[in-house]
């Protein structure tokens, strides 16, 4: 069976009312006798998310469940982000050009150009760009330190988290309106609930992917 392309408009048209977003470490670990606690990472971190859709008249609930079937469980993925990180904290009507590149990077460090003059970035502030074989894989990347650009755009030591992945392309393309990852159901599906004779309410939990 061909892999589908992502759903991109899993959301369009529907509210949100609860959300949990956050960032997962894969670690294990254990401790010495003396109490010292040794460490290791076993993959990459990776986003988790869930949300609550707002409750939906049931004549136009099929349509979003047709959505979530059309995934086809895990094995299709679709886009999501943080809807309190849709914009960058400085602006929040996404009133600026979206028109960053990576000039260079380390692991969690990353210099930036082409931004408009004087640009604001706030720790918190989501961005995202493609990368990998034929830009097939997408980065969720968070801010964790405050950086303005320079007059010319340029914008240097921007600290984030997770780590870089590889295959991070330099001169490639960095947005940082409605920042989004790829994500895949949990196995558990989704939830649907009746609320009363007029309307459903439907929530669902997922995990970033890097399935395509």
């Amino acid at each position: 069976m061909a892999i589908l392309p992502a759903v991109t408009n899993l959301f369009q048209g529907v509210g949100i009312t609860e959300q949990q977003f956050k960032l997962v470490s894969r670690q294990e670990f254990s401790r010495t006798a003396s109490g010292v606690t040794i460490g290791r990472d076993l993959g990459p971190a990776l986003w988790q998310a869930s949300y609550t859709l707002a409750p939906i008249r049931h004549e136009d609930v099929l349509r979003v469940e047709a959505k979530l079937h059309s995934l086809n469980g895990v094995t299709r993925g679709f886009y999501a982000g943080d809807i309190r990180g849709r914009m960058p904290h400085a602006y929040p009507d996404g009133a600026f050009n979206d028109t960053g590149v990576i000039a260079s990077f380390t692991g969690s460090t990353m210099n930036l150009s082409g931004l408009p003059a004087g640009f604001i970035i706030t720790a918190g502030d989501y961005m995202e760009y493609d990368y990998g074989v034929g830009n097939q894989l997408r980065a969720l990347l968070q801010v964790v330190n405050d950086v303005t650009a320079t007059g010319g755009g340029v914008a240097e030591g921007v600290e984030f988290r997770p780590f870089i992945p590889t295959g991070t392309p330099i001169g490639g393309a960095v947005r940082f309106k409605n920042p989004r990852a790829l994500f895949t159901l949990n196995t558990d599906g989704y939830e649907q609930t009746v609320i009363d004779s007029l309307f459903t309410q439907l929530s669902f939990s997922a995990t970033q992917s890097f399935l395509r």
